[in-house]
Order: structure tokens, then sequence, then C-alpha cells
């Protein structure tokens, strides 16, 4: 249990959350109205099913050691155990599905490397253009209407990084969007996760002096313990009923919090919003996490309330 009070005024700075669109990182874009809404009492709920196409495309140039063989990243993306698949089902509490996720290829692209990430110091990867020849080159095996995101993983490093987002695809007669993931060949479960949460909305999260990767409390800042999405993200996604959100407003009081890995079925808070006088939109969100299920690499003193600050204005 934890004694709540009014949350008084604060000194940390503004920042500004990234998207992707169309295979482009937008850092100029403020948060808009939909932003606003990720705390509305009703939130929208996930879709039931939400099936992947895994593409798998190889450079002629290029193939490294932690390219794996389709049966591996078939593994990784749907075993019943330890998936991605069995993350997003324990996390969303069967609110989402990834049933009908494959995987398919490899497919030569029609490229070396070079040609799509240029050979100079920062280069970035044309991400729009890896897109487009990977789907072509998969385009005789994959019905793309019959899925709602689409994995391209690559049998090499690409830029700096992996990434997710959305992009219109133009196959089997429809344009559509997607949500898309540009995943590196050395992408293994946890960045697979991580690039599916952009592809559902999610900004980054990241610790309290400004680092964007090393929070080990969200999978959305650190993927490489597999924890679950801060309670942000599962408010954000509808994965947190209204029912068991608590706006503290006015007097202190006393309450017990539910943990948010497979929490309990007793109707307790999941998440506690105080919100701030900073602006529209900021609070800080309280939430209990315990080391179970995939929150069971959380830090080793993760037995404990968690207190994130929400900024929408926040920059990577």
């Amino acid at each position: 249990a934890v004694t709540l009070a009014p949350a008084g005024r604060d000194g940390v700075r503004p920042a500004r959350a990234a998207r992707l669109q169309d295979g482009r990182a937008d850092r100029s874009l403020p948060e808009g109205p939909a932003f606003q809404r990720h705390l509305a009492q009703t939130a929208p709920a996930a879709p039931v099913a939400r099936p992947v196409a895994v593409i798998l495309c190889q450079f002629p140039d290029s193939t490294v050691a932690t390219w794996r063989t389709p049966a591996q990243y078939t593994t990784e993306w749907t075993a019943a155990a330890g998936s991605v698949t069995a993350w997003y089902a324990e996390v969303s509490r069967g609110a989402l599905t990834l049933a009908g996720t494959r995987v398919f290829g490899p497919y030569p692209l029609p490229k070396n490397r070079v040609d799509y990430v240029p050979a100079t110091a920062n280069a970035t990867a044309d991400l729009g253009a890896l897109a487009d020849d990977c789907a072509a080159a998969a385009d005789a095996d994959v019905h793309f209407p019959s899925f709602t995101d689409v994995a391209f993983t690559f049998s090499a490093p690409l830029d700096c990084c992996s990434w997710g987002g959305s992009r219109t695809l133009t196959r089997d007669g429809q344009s559509r969007r997607y949500g898309v993931m540009w995943n590196a060949s050395w992408a293994g479960i946890g960045t697979q996760i991580h690039e599916l949460g952009h592809a559902l909305g999610l900004p980054h999260s990241a610790t309290t002096y400004g680092r964007v990767y090393d929070s080990q409390w969200d999978v959305m800042s650190s993927s490489s313990g597999l924890a679950h999405f801060v309670g942000f993200g599962k408010r954000r996604l509808g994965w947190v009923p209204g029912e068991r959100v608590v706006v503290q407003r006015g007097e202190a009081r006393t309450l017990r919090i539910g943990r948010s890995a497979l929490p309990p079925a007793d109707g307790s808070a999941l998440l506690v919003e105080l919100p701030l006088p900073t602006g529209a939109g900021h609070a800080y969100l309280l939430e209990a996490r315990r080391r179970v299920g995939f929150d069971g690499n959380v830090p080793p003193a993760g037995d404990g309330v968690l207190v994130s600050r929400l900024d929408p204005s926040r920059a990577e």
C-alpha cells in the first residue's frame, strides 16, 4: 500500500517524443491531441488478432553470424513460451494475439547493402527502399492483406539501429497502412518486441537523466531484459481497464496497487495518475512491479513501486 498526495510542480526539463512514419524518424512534430488521449478513461481496445509477416531479406554482398535460419526466426516469433507471441499474450493479458504470424524467405535483395546504407560516417539507411525492395522480393509468396504488420528482417546490420513505425505498402491490389519493422541481423526477441511496440504507436521511455535505451523497467527503453511495458504503454494500448486506474486529486489517501505483471483479479488499482500543474497531460504514474513472468528480469531490487513522469513534450 502507498500513501498518495497531490503532485506539486517540479523542474524536470521538457522534451519531445520521436515518431517514425513512412520509414523516417520524425523528431520535429510536437505531440498533439491524439497523444493527449492516452490517459482517457476509456482507452481503445487492441485488435484481437495482429498477425505479422516476418520477411527475411538477404543482401547479395553481406551475411553475418547473427543472421538466423527461418526455423529459428519462427521459434523466436511464435513458440508457446519465451517468444514475441508469448510476451505480447502475457503483457496484454490476452487482449492482443499474434496468431497467424508467419516467417517467409530468405529472399535476395536486388542491390548490395552499400546501396541502401551509404558507407559514410553517420549514414542513415534508406528504409523506404529497403521496405519496398524486400516486399517486392517476397510478393509471390506473401498475401500482404492477410497481415496487419510486416517485420522486414535483414542479413546484416543496417545503420545504427533497427527501426519500427508504419508505412503504406501497395501489394496484392491494395494500398494499406501497415505496422512496419526494419530488424537488423543482430535483432533478437527483445528488439523484435521493442520495434513492434513502435509499430503499435509507443514511443521510447528514458531514465531521469535523459538516456533513451537504459531503463530496465521498460522494453521500450532497454530491450535486453524483456520487461513489460510501463503503465503508460499498457494504458495507451487499452490493456489497463479504466476501472483499475486511479486519478489522485485532492486529499492524501492510502490505497493498494496490484502488481503490473500477471496482476491479481481482485479489482485493485493497477495504475495511479498524479496530474502535474506543468501542463496538459503532465503527470506522475505509479505502478507496482514484481519479478514475475516476463518481469522476472527487472533489476534485482525490482519489487516495489515504480514512479514514471509523463511529459508529452519530451524529446529523445
